[in-house]
């Protein structure tokens, strides 16, 4: 089987997000980030996994932790990763999930009010965004509440 979509451009894309909240439990350590399924679906329909790091590579004395990257929408599918080994993150912090292109925006929604993230092309050092965030007027009038 051949998936072209998949092949040419699953390695093109990332998905940033920041580290909203971490949550300890006895069972396990959670990383809460802004991004959530709707910005991401592939791992919630698919039980897929993508690689995500830190954006910033920490130092060889930043200590390690195993963690449940989830989102903020409250499904139990709205996990980008369980058990996850990377150094220790905090509130502010920025993850990276790569090889997202085949399965990013284009797959995305406003499920549960969610705005969707905006696009942004990178052509070597420079960048622009190429869909901006819509305002939640935007979602209103398209479903013309």
């Amino acid at each position: 089987v051949l998936e072209p979509g998949r092949w040419l451009t699953g390695s093109t894309g990332i998905l940033v997000t920041e580290v909203l909240h971490r949550k300890t439990t006895p069972e396990r350590d959670f990383v809460i980030v802004d991004a959530g399924m709707n910005d991401f679906k592939r791992t919630a329909l698919y039980d897929a996994q993508h690689r995500i790091r830190p954006v910033r590579e920490a130092s060889a004395s930043t200590p390690q932790g195993r963690y449940d990257i989830v989102g903020p929408v409250c499904e139990s599918t709205d996990v980008f990763a369980k058990n996850l080994g990377i150094a220790e993150v905090s509130q502010g912090d920025r993850l990276v999930l790569l090889d997202v292109g085949a399965y990013g925006s284009v797959m995305g929604s406003t499920y549960n009010v969610r705005l969707p993230a905006p696009e942004v092309l990178v052509s070597g050092d420079s960048w622009r965004i190429i869909r901006p965030r819509p305002m939640y007027q935007d979602l209103w009038d398209a479903y013309g509440a």
